[in-house]
């Protein structure tokens, strides 16, 4: 939750007409299921945004943090080769890799997003 009471969650989702708005991702990534990310309103009864958060492949959400701008900081696993990278820490990735992203505060674009994990190892060699 933020500083006004607005909830934060994410998770992972096979739906092809999940409920999006204001959205940084408006559609499945093309995989079977995605990860979401939701911001609702103070009493719960109303999206303030909604996206789905994905690539060609299968993305879960499995963390989430907001900071006080409102920003929302994600992490999951991807298993998508054109998973949303931005301002990349790690343009590479493994079969399956951690990601971290963070939402602007409206959540509809990304400040960053990184793929995390084995394919740093596999790009620097043994």
């Amino acid at each position: 939750m933020d500083a006004s009471g607005a909830a934060y969650v994410t998770g992972y989702t096979q739906s092809q007409n999940f409920p999006t708005r204001a959205s940084l991702q408006p559609a499945n990534g093309g995989g079977r299921g995605d990860a979401f990310v939701v911001k609702l309103t103070p009493a719960g009864g109303a999206l303030i945004y909604s996206t789905y958060l994905g690539g060609s492949g299968d993305e879960y959400g499995a963390s989430i943090a907001v900071d006080g701008a409102g920003s929302a900081y994600v992490t999951g696993l991807t298993e998508s080769p054109d998973f949303p990278v931005q301002s990349s820490l790690q343009a590479l990735r493994g079969p399956a890799d951690a990601y971290i992203a963070k939402l602007t505060p409206a959540g509809d674009a990304l400040v960053y997003s990184t793929f995390f994990g084995v394919a740093a190892e596999m790009a620097q060699g043994p």
